[in-house]
């Protein structure tokens, strides 16, 4: 039998199985727990007045439409991450001293979550240090409001880390890609009733909705494509080693880039014109960071697993992927300015939607193929 009659054979008794049912009713109570707590709302905060001046619409994460104990929720984890990521592809000892135990790994799990609080516990101080100077939106602005506020919305950052370390650990697919996909939800879930409005009122382009459908299919397609495993030298290996990574590594590159231009010309107290066309140079910024860390990631798999591929091999791979994602990425955003309609399609939500749906329905011994969840690195 070939490799893939025997992968397809294991991926139907996995279905089959019932510890596939076992993950399958973890993931979903996760799923919901993660699901209630975005209407817990947060101490002394008018909610009505928040919405009155938030201009919230139904594409808006509800954690944060309703100032809810979850409203930074799985930020703080991702920039962790995020940052992880970026130092393991920079620095190839790093990543292999990572890769050389479980007790690297564990140390490296646990600084990933000890930076995720340190971070929520900025995002905590600034978002109540905020609400206090709304007129109206506090209750009473006082201390109790700040530590009791702060306490409401660390912890929830921390149960939302709790969350993903569940599913990753005893559910399906990666817990992070899971719950950042549930924005990409609602976004899509309010996209084509949006349009029709939009439609009737003669505000998009005349068959705007047949575009925005074929980018949905071709994008999804793709993704599935390049994210199926495929057995090579005995190891699953994936065209695109970093599922949706690049892309989100590419928006966080282009941020700190600009916060460090934006930090320099402060200091330095010089007067900058920023061009015209900003816009479109820091796309096209975010589509070659997105290709670059395609392909460090293609590399960092051939450093990780082995095998007989090439660097010149997975560098390739690495820029044919990395450009297929960037590409989803640009067209996302100009399909966004043509109908002018804020946060309709964003290639990052595309990607973590279809690809954690895509791995809930692997086998445990594939989701160490591409950075998710279910990796050595978190």
């Amino acid at each position: 039998m070939s490799d893939a009659n025997t992968q397809q054979t294991a991926g139907t008794n996995w279905l089959a199985s019932a510890e596939f049912r076992r993950r399958l009713f973890v993931t979903v109570l996760a799923l919901a727990a993660f699901q209630l707590g975005q209407f817990v709302p947060l101490y002394g905060v008018n909610g009505d007045i928040w919405k009155s001046i938030s201009g919230a619409s139904p594409m808006t994460a509800a954690a944060l439409a309703r100032l809810s104990i979850f409203a930074i929720g799985i930020t703080p984890f991702l920039s962790a991450v995020l940052i992880w990521e970026a130092l393991r592809l920079c620095i190839p000892p790093l990543r292999r001293w990572a890769n050389g135990s479980t007790e690297a790994r564990t140390i490296v799990q646990r600084v990933i979550v000890a930076v995720a609080i340190l971070c929520a516990m900025f995002q905590a101080r600034g978002m109540t240090v905020a609400m206090a100077d709304i007129t109206g939106l506090v209750s009473a602005p006082d201390t109790t409001f700040q530590l009791v506020a702060r306490l409401e919305l660390i912890g929830g950052a921390v149960v939302c880390i709790g969350l993903v370390r569940l599913i990753d650990r005893h559910g399906l697919g990666s817990g992070l890609l899971l719950l950042l996909s549930t924005l990409a939800v609602i976004q899509f879930s309010n996209l084509f009733s949006g349009l029709s409005q939009l439609s009737a009122m003669g505000q998009t382009p005349e068959g705007y909705g047949y575009l925005v459908a074929l980018y949905l299919i071709l994008s999804i397609g793709a993704l599935l494509l390049m994210d199926r495993p495929r057995v090579e030298d005995g190891k699953a290996h994936r065209f695109n080693a970093g599922g949706p990574w690049p892309i989100l590594l590419g928006s966080t590159g282009f941020s700190a880039i600009f916060l460090c231009l934006a930090l320099a010309i402060s200091s330095l107290k010089l007067i900058v014109k920023l061009p015209e066309p900003f816009t479109e140079i820091g796309l096209a910024l975010i589509a070659g960071l997105t290709v670059v860390f395609a392909i460090l990631m293609a590399l960092a798999e051939r450093d990780e697993k082995g095998g007989k591929r090439t660097v010149s091999r997975a560098v390739l791979q690495g820029v044919v992927s990395g450009t297929i994602l960037a590409a989803i990425f640009l067209a996302g955003q100009l399909l966004l300015y043509a109908g002018q309609l804020p946060l309709l399609t964003q290639g990052a939500n595309v990607a973590i939607l279809v690809i954690a749906i895509r791995r809930i329905f692997e086998p445990p011994t594939s989701w160490n193929s591409g950075f998710d969840g279910k990796s050595q690195a978190v």
